[in-house]
């Protein structure tokens, strides 16, 4: 299991023990698989008990530098000599930087190319709106475009960057149709970090000119211009 973070996150460990002293707990914070550090605690008895809690807070730094893949574990043996079992937490994932969306369309290839930097992707919170007419500025539906964002087969992804492909050929029956087009693209990663919006405009057209709906008209032949402009009289 995983647990992800936006914001500070705080731990509280609670030991119950007649004979505690701190310095019997070892708890050390491992941090992208680095090398176990050990943590100091301040360590508080409850009235009336014999519980003793400390509490450790990984921070969310403004410059994103306690961001990370953390692991906490805890072993404790007390004066004793009576020995705890050892406790290894879950991944706990301090995420604090917002996703970044590119959006561009390719005219050549007639293709919308969506891609996230982020590397807490999460493609179902990927969202589309927005608006496209066809040529006769009849409202064209884009809701399919958001599902096809969503489906895993759209995606390719190189280390933190994800992207995705929308051309007419794409599978699902998702596909761009004709018109003129503006779309946004928004996201959220799985800590819940917004990305800012990303916006294109273009043109989708796949379809061949018509002969019928061409219209072509002639200027005046030179001939009947000359003709128009000369009086004739006898004599």
């Amino acid at each position: 299991d995983i647990l992800y973070y936006k914001n500070a996150g705080a731990m509280t460990f609670t030991v119950r023990e007649i004979n505690f002293y701190s310095e019997d707990i070892v708890i050390t914070r491992s941090k992208d698989d680095g090398s176990p550090e050990n943590l100091s605690l301040t360590w508080e008895k409850g009235a009336g008990t014999d519980d003793y809690s400390g509490i450790y807070t990984i921070g969310a730094a403004a410059d994103h530098s306690e961001d990370g893949d953390y692991v906490i574990e805890v072993a404790y043996t007390d004066c004793s000599d009576n020995e705890m079992d050892a406790y290894t937490s879950k991944h706990i994932i301090m995420d604090t930087t917002k996703p970044i969306v590119d959006l561009s369309y390719d005219s050549n290839a007639q293709a919308l190319i969506v891609k996230v930097t982020e590397k807490n992707f999460d493609k179902s919170k990927i969202s589309v709106s927005g608006s496209a007419v066809d040529i006769k500025n009849a409202p064209v539906a884009i809701n399919d475009l958001q599902e096809c964002l969503r489906n895993e087969s759209e995606w390719q992804t190189e280390g933190d960057v994800h992207t995705a492909t929308i051309t007419s050929q794409a599978t699902g029956g998702n596909q761009l149709t004709d018109g003129r087009y503006t779309l946004i693209v928004g996201c959220e990663d799985i800590a819940g970090n917004a990305a800012d919006e990303a916006t294109e405009s273009f043109v989708v057209d796949h379809t061949a000119p018509d002969v019928n709906n061409m219209e072509i008209s002639y200027s005046v032949p030179i001939k009947e211009a000359f003709l128009s402009t000369v009086t004739y009289g006898y004599y």
